[in-house]
């Protein structure tokens, strides 16, 4: 995972450079374990990475470089979902989130919808209010 990590950062970098896209304004959207990704990418990286959609995720600390606490983050908005009768990630390790993200400073905006591990309608419509506001 700390692998993928790296990776996705390097792919992110690569494709801003060839595709000449706004370094200031990436948006990462990730679901179960692409979430878990996606939420330790912004938090390694933190000046890289504006917006964080996490849905049916969690954050694992273990996967997040070492020191991200210290990290600047206020510049880093997060969106997180999650089902609350979701049988695959549960859904209080979800609620744990932000409070992680609230002790470092992230703006973070956190849902929990009557689905399982899966994305509804309302979550859709949801999340992407929330980023049109971004």
């Amino acid at each position: 995972a700390i692998e993928s990590r790296d990776l996705i950062m390097q792919a992110i970098e690569e494709a801003c450079r060839v595709y000449d896209l706004d370094t200031r304004n990436v948006t990462l959207l990730g679901f179960s374990q692409g979430s878990i990704l996606s939420m330790a990418v912004a938090l390694s990286y933190p000046k890289k990475i504006r917006n964080v959609i996490a849905l049916s995720g969690y954050l694992n600390k273990d996967i997040i470089k070492e020191g991200y606490e210290k990290e600047h983050h206020s510049m880093t908005h997060f969106y997180i979902s999650h089902g609350s009768s979701d049988q695959v990630i549960p859904v209080e390790w979800a609620r744990q989130t932000p409070v992680i993200l609230d002790s470092i400073g992230v703006k973070c905006r956190y849902e929990e919808f009557l689905v399982g591990h899966g994305v509804s309608p309302q979550n859709f419509y949801s999340f992407r209010e929330w980023l049109t506001q971004q």
